[in-house]
């Protein structure tokens, strides 16, 4: 890094400007009111950057708010964890509580607590095994979820599996490999209906892929080339290529077979 300035460290309760540096640590009530560039930025106290934070690794395990962008190798939030601006990261871990106002670009997303992201995802694999909460669309390779989440706009993902723990919401689904069923997980079920107190199940509007499983899902369309309509499924349309069955815990008001 050119013109770096050394180590930028805060204990206690304190503020500072900007700047480039080798290690920024916040283990007080800390105040850095400007952009960061710096090796490694950790968070233990109760941290507010005003500007853009540009670093090699970011941890939070206290409370820390960032109003700029945030460009990363690697961010993992213990504590809970606000960005105001887009994130560009390659891996982002969040364990305790994130909150990201703009858009996600990552290689690995995993969210083992809670998670509300504003703006769009876009990931090679996303994780949720808690609560997660995405405005835009999600844009995955791989997509597992295991728990409650939201996604405001279109899931596109390869492979995208679903183990429902509580409410999951999704405009529009497509993918190649969709599977949907109910979580198989006895202690996280417990503790999702401690939290949410809500039935488990998905809904969406349109659900389209090649090979497809549902189990409690609400839909108006599914389409695909194999389907599969499992128990619990409320579905106004099915539309198929080559294959369908049906169950008889499940209602489908209308099937159309597609040349």
């Amino acid at each position: 890094m050119k013109n770096q300035k050394g180590d930028l460290k805060i204990y206690g309760s304190g503020g500072a400007p900007g700047g480039v540096f080798k290690d920024v640590v916040i283990s007080g009530s800390g105040g850095v009111n400007g952009d960061i560039e710096c090796n490694n930025l950790k968070i233990s106290g109760s941290g507010d950057i005003k500007g853009s934070v540009d670093a090699v690794s970011i941890k939070v395990s206290g409370s820390g708010d960032i109003e700029g962008n945030v460009k990363a190798e690697s961010i993992k939030v213990s504590g809970s964890g606000g960005m105001e601006g887009n994130v560009d990261v390659e891996d982002i871990i969040l364990t305790g509580s994130g909150d990201i106002k703009g858009d996600l670009n990552c290689k690995i997303l995993k969210i083992f607590g809670s998670a509300d992201i504003g703006g769009n995802v876009s990931s090679d694999e996303v994780s949720i095994f808690g609560s997660g909460d995405i405005g835009g669309n999600c844009e995955s390779e791989i997509f597992n979820a295991n728990g409650s989440f939201g996604i405001g706009g279109l899931l596109n993902a390869g492979e995208i599996h679903i183990e429902i723990g509580g409410k999951c919401r999704v405009k529009e689904i497509g993918g190649e490999r969709i599977e949907v069923k109910k979580s198989s997980s006895n202690v996280l079920d417990g503790i999702l209906k401690a939290l949410f107190m809500k039935k488990g199940e998905l809904i969406s509007e349109v659900i389209e892929g090649d090979d497809i499983y549902l189990e409690f899902t609400k839909a108006d369309v599914v389409s695909g080339k194999n389907v599969y309509i499992g128990r619990g499924c409320e579905i106004n349309k099915v539309e198929y290529m080559n294959e369908i069955k049906v169950s008889k815990e499940c209602t489908v008001k209308e099937k159309i077979k597609l040349d």
